[in-house]
């Protein structure tokens, strides 16, 4: 679980929508080269101002 930052918007996605996001993936021993990934999260939670928790 984790808040994400809705960058373009200042009003949060609806709640039950999926968010398409692309992050950047950290392993355990440090961050992976090329480690950009782009996944899928919904959204259950709307704390504002273009917050959303997943």
């Amino acid at each position: 679980m984790g808040t994400i930052k809705v960058e373009d918007d200042d009003s949060s996605p609806p709640i039950g929508s999926t968010l398409k996001v692309t992050g950047f993936y950290y392993s355990p021993e440090g961050p992976v080269e090329g480690g950009n990934v782009t996944f899928a999260v919904k959204v259950y939670n709307s704390i504002g101002k273009g917050l959303v928790q997943c």
